[in-house]
């Protein structure tokens, strides 16, 4: 499953909407999502009438459903409820003090097509499966440079997968968080996840080896 970010606005006391995706710009990944690539997915919503609303695409915790959902000339709209429970109104306060503005889309890509737009190479999605919308807590800044990763690793990478990429970019995000001493416990995906657990000792050597060498070479100047 990938992922993308976008703003949120609360409205009332328990709903929120936005924008789940938008339509025809060009993103940080070089990822261009075309009308109608939701279409099929409207198809399934408009008749379960169901989504989950969830906090940082974790499936163990949702927070809500999502109540609409439909196509707009700027992307694909929805707006949420949040449930009752301690999660849910948690979400809730933090969306209407300001805390918390900003959501998430896991999705699979069904359809695309490579193209080149002024020189740049972009992939058209052209049929996307939404699975959820999440709220998440990453400030701007955090959206911004994860998104810069993301698509500097498209550019170097081209023959990895959309979903591999994303992997590759989350764990590039989990090293820099780690090192900062940011909580990196939703930033990856399962399998990613588990590669880590898996390795945890090393990365920690590994770090700890480069930042002495890096501060052997600032302190000798070589």
């Amino acid at each position: 499953m990938q992922f993308k970010s976008f703003k949120a606005a609360p409205i009332g006391e328990n709903e929120v909407e936005g924008l789940a995706s938008t339509y025809g710009n060009i993103d940080h990944a070089g990822d261009i999502v075309e009308r109608g690539a939701y279409t099929r997915t409207l198809g399934v919503f408009n008749q379960k009438q169901r989504m989950p609303f969830l906090a940082h695409h974790r499936h163990d915790r949702p927070i809500g459903s999502i109540i609409e959902l439909k196509d707009t000339d700027e992307g694909l709209w929805f707006k949420a409820r949040f449930s009752d429970s301690h999660d849910g109104q948690n979400v809730r306060s933090q969306f209407l003090d300001g805390t918390l503005d900003s959501f998430s889309i896991g999705y699979r890509v069904i359809k695309k097509e490579a193209d080149r737009v002024d020189g740049q190479r972009v992939l058209r999605l052209k049929e996307i499966a939404l699975h959820e919308i999440s709220a998440v807590t990453f400030p701007c800044n955090e959206l911004a440079k994860l998104s810069a990763v993301k698509g500097d690793i498209a550019s170097s990478f081209p023959n990895l997968s959309l979903e591999d990429q994303q992997r590759v970019a989350d764990f590039a995000a989990y090293l820099e968080a780690k090192q900062a001493g940011i909580s990196t416990d939703e930033l990856l995906d399962e399998v990613v996840d588990e590669a880590v657990k898996s390795m945890e000792a090393e990365i920690d050597a590994a770090l700890s080896d480069a930042w002495m060498a890096y501060r052997i070479k600032k302190t000798f100047n070589r």
